[in-house]
């Protein structure tokens, strides 16, 4: 390693970077160079070579001192590794993680929120009525034709009437419908009727909602 002995005394003089009784140990963490008596420059967890003093950067960080953090975009080791985040999605300077836009969801954001969630993290859930389908980023509703406002929940042709000008009458069995829609004046029953006009009662052995449910009567 360079060390000379005093040729008298016979005790070791270190070349830079070592110190101990026999030069046997590298400079304490933080210090280097001649006699370890220079301080390392590195900040940010980086650590100095104990020679020549020079920073060696955790991922996440670079520059000369580990004083710069990754560029957007950059991730790991002396930032060499590209992110692979997809819309707009930011990604961990260390890690390379993934922290996903509103409305994105996936290791690489990849995939839009699941139906009937929105916003961070897929975190919120759509409140939108009527069949009205909800934006992922914002939770907007998106109204089917025949209704408006906030979550479609307002029909536009008055109860009992549908089409385009609302002049049709709707052709449902009112006592046993929950909804006649407001443009195609299709009917939507109520549970244990069934038929284009709810005015047929469910199939022997079923019951409930659309008629779906199986009776499970006995002896006749």
């Amino acid at each position: 390693r360079g060390a000379t002995c005093d040729h008298i005394t016979g005790e070791c003089r270190c070349s830079p970077g070592y110190t101990g009784a026999f030069c046997e140990d590298l400079c304490p963490p933080g210090k280097h160079g001649p006699q370890c008596e220079q301080r390392c420059p590195c900040q940010n967890g980086g650590v100095c070579h104990h020679v020549t003093g020079e920073c060696s950067c955790p991922s996440g960080w670079m520059g000369t001192v580990c004083g710069q953090p990754c560029p957007e975009g950059r991730f790991g080791k002396n930032c060499s590794q590209e992110c692979q985040c997809h819309n707009g999605g930011a990604c961990d300077a260390a890690t390379g993680q993934c922290h996903c836009s509103p409305g994105y969801t996936g290791e690489r954001c990849q995939d839009e929120c699941p139906v009937g969630t929105y916003g961070v993290r897929c975190a919120e859930t759509c409140r939108c009525v009527n069949g009205g389908k909800c934006y992922h980023v914002s939770g907007t509703c998106l109204c089917e034709a025949g209704f408006s406002g906030e979550f479609c929940e307002a029909r536009l042709c008055p109860e009992g009437l549908y089409g385009i000008k609302c002049d049709k009458r709707c052709p449902c069995h009112l006592d046993n419908t929950h909804s006649c829609h407001p443009m195609s004046g299709e009917c939507g029953c109520k549970p244990g009727w069934s038929g284009l006009y709810c005015n047929e009662t469910c199939s022997p052995g079923f019951y409930g909602e659309a008629c779906q449910q199986i009776c499970s009567c006995q002896n006749g």
